[in-house]
């Protein structure tokens, strides 16, 4: 993506829909199927589904997985939430923070020369 605009159209629809598509372009030969998992209301987790193209058309992939996909992670919720399980909010943001800050400082390292397998420190 050059802009952030088709991000957040892709946003947008995922949050409307309750679930995702992978783009076509990306692997022609097969498609995927995502829904969230959510802890305290963020997202902590997805469950994914691949299928080759030949084998089944997207909508009836949609229409025969997506309700169990969906309750799957809506059990996997419960029990999170029931064990305590995942971090809070203002946790989870603090870590953004922190793989941010990880992701500039490694491309400060490849711009500056530095071989690209070195380890984000």
């Amino acid at each position: 993506l050059k802009t952030r605009r088709p991000l957040h159209a892709m946003l947008e629809q995922t949050r409307a829909q309750g679930y995702a598509l992978r783009s076509k372009d990306v692997r022609p030969v097969s498609n995927t199927l995502a829904v969230p998992v959510f802890e305290n209301g963020h997202v902590m987790a997805s469950i994914g589904l691949t299928w080759f193209s030949s084998a089944m058309d997207t909508d009836a992939a949609v229409s025969t997985y997506l309700p169990r996909m969906q309750q799957a992670a809506r059990d996997i919720e419960s029990r999170l939430n029931a064990m305590g399980v995942g971090a809070s909010p203002a946790a989870s943001r603090v870590a953004a923070k922190g793989l941010r800050r990880k992701s500039r400082a490694g491309l400060r390292k490849r711009a500056a020369g530095s071989p690209d397998d070195t380890a984000d420190t």
